[in-house]
């Protein structure tokens, strides 16, 4: 189970490096099945089976931060408006998501989105049935 599965040093480590050297060789753009309402992305491989994208839900226009355990196809999602009022305080969940996966402490997803959470985020951890085009990608 992923509640148990700490994000490690090594995938902190990797996510510290130049985001040139995360870029993977694709881009996820025209997805079909699934993720057909997703608008295009490009993940960042993470380690450790983990990737990071974030996208746009076309049919709501409502902006998504996944960060996605391939292995067990959970995902955590952080979800925003990018617009209006609340961008401030969405992009300070954004920082906020971004510190807890680079920083020198690890945490579980569980952890991550309680924090999240605690701080006004809409956040979830979802499990998904198919293989997401950021995964098939590693």
């Amino acid at each position: 189970m992923m509640r148990g599965v700490p994000i490690l040093a090594a995938v902190l480590a990797a996510l510290a490096m130049p985001a040139a050297a995360l870029s993977p060789a694709l881009d996820c753009f025209a997805n079909t099945g699934p993720e057909a309402d997703l608008g295009g992305y490009t993940p960042q491989t993470v380690g450790n089976g983990f990737v990071y994208y974030y996208t746009v839900q076309d049919s709501t226009g409502v902006w998504l931060d996944i960060l996605e355990y391939c292995p067990e196809r959970r995902q955590l999602v952080l979800v925003s408006e990018r617009e209006g009022a609340e961008f401030a305080r969405e992009e300070a969940y954004r920082t906020f998501l971004s510190e807890m996966i680079l920083g020198s402490d690890p945490y579980t997803m569980s952890q991550m989105e309680r924090a999240l959470r605690d701080m006004g985020a809409e956040v979830s951890i979802r499990r998904v049935n198919y293989e997401s085009c950021g995964c098939s990608l590693q």
